[in-house]
């Protein structure tokens, strides 16, 4: 499936979500859908975003091909469930995932693919499974220690 995709992000670029920015983000997200419905393109309001230079926004298009691997189902995962409700040319009502809204421009048939044609992509996604698995374990019973000589040194900008 492949889709467009608009997001305001409301952090303070230290990862805290500002208030302040969060209700006028998702505020100025209502106005975005408000003007799709009148009939104004995505391509349009983005442009306009782009000029305000008042949030930062990820704007784009993203194609999702059929598997895809668990680090993006979590990075992209409410962004695909949401896709998967619309229909083709649908835009999506505003979700949170920073504050997002999408359009789906094409979707791919769903059908079942014969597993030969997708083997590689099953294994794929079974190596990748197995090496978070493994990491998260060593990273579960690692033992930290901290060295106060250079920890005391570091600087924190």
């Amino acid at each position: 499936m492949r889709l467009q995709k608009l997001g305001l992000f409301f952090s303070d670029g230290k990862g805290n979500i500002d208030e302040g920015k969060k209700t006028a983000a998702l505020s100025r997200l209502e106005q975005v859908v408000r003007e799709l419905k009148s009939g104004k393109t995505l391509n349009e309001e983005i442009a306009l975003l782009k000029n305000e230079a008042s949030f930062r926004i990820d704007a784009d298009e993203q194609t999702f091909e059929g598997t895809f691997k668990r680090a993006d189902y979590q990075v992209y995962g409410t962004i695909r469930q949401t896709a998967d409700k619309l229909d083709s040319g649908q835009t999506s009502d505003i979700f949170e995932f920073g504050g997002y809204i999408i359009k789906l421009l094409e979707r791919e048939d769903r059908g079942f693919k014969d597993f030969e044609s997708v083997k590689n992509d099953v294994r794929e996604q079974y190596l990748d499974s197995k090496y978070e698995d493994t990491v998260s374990e060593w990273a579960r019973q690692a033992e930290v220690t901290i060295n106060h000589n250079v920890y005391d040194r570091l600087k924190v900008r």
